[in-house]
């Protein structure tokens, strides 16, 4: 007999690193880390800014796994090619509720930035794509726009966000053939997109982040 396969909802309990006061800061953030990080680790980017003016919200992804051989330091995935669709929709999910607990009861007139480095840059562009919010701006940081996403439907609203893409001379993960497609991409379908490419590798740098946007 042929296995049938089911699916189940379940409830996760999800760790979020959140630096800075609400009540006070000018500028919210919303940032996405990369593949084998996690949010707590990441957050030592946004340590030195100014937490009276910067509420910064940092969700792990869901998935975590030993980086080496089943023990040792843990990493998190927001996804992999298996069950991608159903991984998709829990993070939409997951990422809807960061914002509606964490950021909306506190939001008035702050300027509010999302951030995606490397694969949280996909999470975070389908998850704006699908859902009904829009950033002031989003920031890409060592990544590659989903080509799920390249659909009439999502680039017209994607369009409407302020885009800052930022990208190393020597990143080891994206070749300089994939730059020029990504730069291509972006000025064919007329995003308000500022390029920004950096001497160093694949690794996020907070200081060309906070020169480069004036904050």
């Amino acid at each position: 007999m042929k296995s049938k396969k089911a699916f189940i909802s379940t409830t996760k309990t999800a760790s979020i690193s959140l630096l800075g006061n609400p009540e006070t800061a000018r500028y919210f953030w919303l940032v996405l880390h990369g593949y084998g990080q996690l949010a707590e680790n990441f957050q030592k980017h946004f340590s030195d800014w100014n937490l009276n003016e910067h509420y910064i919200i940092l969700p792990n992804a869901l998935n975590y796994f030993y980086l080496k051989s089943g023990k040792g330091d843990v990493g998190a995935s927001w996804m992999t090619k298996y069950e991608r669709e159903k991984d998709i929709s829990d993070n939409n999910h997951y990422l809807n509720q960061v914002y509606e607990q964490l950021i909306l009861p506190h939001k008035k007139q702050q300027s509010f930035f999302v951030i995606g480095f490397s694969q949280g840059a996909a999470t975070l562009i389908r998850w704006l794509a699908m859902e009904n919010l829009l950033p002031d701006k989003i920031i890409l940081w060592g990544a590659v726009f989903p080509p799920d996403i390249e659909q009439e439907k999502y680039l017209e609203k994607l369009k409407q966000i302020e885009w800052w893409y930022f990208i190393g001379t020597e990143d080891e993960f994206i070749s300089n053939d994939e730059k020029e497609k990504q730069k291509h991409f972006f000025q064919s379908h007329q995003f308000n997109i500022h390029w920004i490419e950096y001497e160093g590798k694949h690794a996020f740098n907070e200081k060309t982040l906070y020169n480069t946007l004036k904050l």
